[in-house]
């Protein structure tokens, strides 16, 4: 299985739900024998809605696309 890599940080709260969710259903896909490797790239909520709220969207897809390049980076 592939390394699964998750960009979060839109709130700690909805960023666990995913994580628990991706655990659960490939658990239960595999019969119960295995759980996936997550990484987990965590962007500062405020600064994103900052690039928003200033309309700068260059910037925040950027910022989005140095976080996936960290996860691919890092194997997932």
């Amino acid at each position: 299985m592939k390394k699964l890599g998750l960009v979060g940080g839109t709130g700690p709260e909805s960023t666990l739900i995913y994580y628990k969710e991706l655990n659960r259903r490939i658990n239960e896909r595999s019969g119960g024998t295995d759980f996936p490797e997550i990484s987990i790239e965590s962007l500062n909520l405020n600064r994103a809605l900052g690039y928003v709220e200033s309309e700068q969207y260059e910037e925040l897809a950027a910022y989005v696309s140095r976080a996936i390049c960290n996860l691919k980076k890092g194997g997932a």
